[in-house]
């Protein structure tokens, strides 16, 4: 999980960089050891300022990502909750899984709607959720998959600016968790909260025969 965090950081400090109009980032490393026993420290310069990693690592790869993440954490520090968040949501298997956890707490009961359309010869996609009376709209994709996770990055976006009390504490629940991968591979609560009731039903009933025949 550790090493997918990090190269979201990395992708969203270049993408911070482009979006605001500024030089690539530029990252230099050095080794402050033999080549057989490798201490890599990097450094990386943003917008005339030089960020620089706090402790060493064994690769090249592995140390520039760490600086990344400190640089991403010293720029969005004095940036509204909305506009630091993104990059840790941008994994789409991080998606899905905080926007269920999100309709779990608020008690709400998402509704869901694929749209199909043809566009030339390949037929594109759109992903609707629609809870607390609102609808949030992914963006065309060109897949099922794609469109789902598309819509929900649309509606984590948005929910930020309206319910960050509730989400931030979630998306950074994620982030520190090992759980990276959610276990809700159904729709967002009706599929996996049924699944876990058939199991835990039918456990019950093996416990049950084997009370009553002493096994």
């Amino acid at each position: 999980m550790e090493n997918k965090v990090a190269t979201i950081y990395k992708n969203q400090l270049q993408e911070y960089t482009q979006k605001v109009g500024k030089r690539l980032p530029i990252y230099q490393s050095f080794n402050e050891d033999s080549e057989n026993f490798p201490k890599h420290r990097a450094k990386v310069l943003v917008d005339g300022v030089e960020y620089i990693s706090k402790m060493t690592h064994s690769t090249k790869k592995q140390t520039e990502q760490k600086v990344a993440k400190i640089t991403c954490e010293s720029i969005f520090h004095e940036e509204s909750e909305v506009e630091s968040f993104p990059f840790l949501y941008e994994d789409p298997t991080l998606r899905k899984s905080i926007l269920n956890e999100f309709v779990i707490k608020k008690k709400m009961k998402p509704t869901y709607n694929m749209i199909s359309q043809e566009k030339g010869q390949s037929p594109i996609f759109i992903f609707h959720f629609a809870f607390g009376g609102k609808t949030y709209i992914g963006e065309e994709a060109g897949n099922k998959k794609l469109a789902e996770h598309l819509a929900a990055r649309t509606a984590i976006k948005l929910l930020l600016e309206t319910n960050a009390d509730t989400l931030s504490p979630i998306i950074m629940s994620k982030v520190n968790s090992d759980d990276y991968f959610p276990k809700c591979s159904g729709n967002l609560q009706g599929e996996s909260s049924s699944r876990h009731k058939r199991n835990a039903n039918t456990n019950n009933e093996r416990r049950n025969k084997k009370r009553r025949f002493g096994n």
